[in-house]
C-alpha cells in the first residue's frame, strides 16, 4: 500500500469533514478520523481482504475484487 503525503491525507480529512457538516473543525476531524479508521477496519480501504470480510462496496467494486476473483497471489 503506498503511502500518503501529508497534502493528501489533509485533502482526504478536509472533504471527510466537508461530508460530516459539523460547525466545529476539531470535533470533525476527530469525527472524521474515527471514521477513516473504522472504514480500515472494515476492510472497505485495503485492496485485499479475506472472503468472508468482504463488505458489500466491495463487492460491487470491480477495482477492488478482481484480485479475489483471480485465485493466484498478486507478484
Amino acid at each position: 500500500m503506498s503511502r500518503l503525503s501529508s497534502y493528501e491525507t489533509t485533502k482526504a480529512l478536509r472533504r471527510l469533514t466537508r461530508r460530516l457538516n459539523v460547525a466545529n473543525p476539531r470535533t470533525a476531524l476527530g469525527q472524521a478520523l474515527a471514521s477513516f479508521f473504522k472504514k480500515h477496519r472494515e476492510g472497505s480501504y485495503l485492496r485485499v481482504t479475506p472472503l468472508h470480510e468482504k463488505t458489500h462496496l466491495e463487492e460491487t467494486s470491480t477495482t477492488r475484487t478482481w484480485a479475489h476473483k483471480t485465485l493466484e497471489p498478486l507478484v
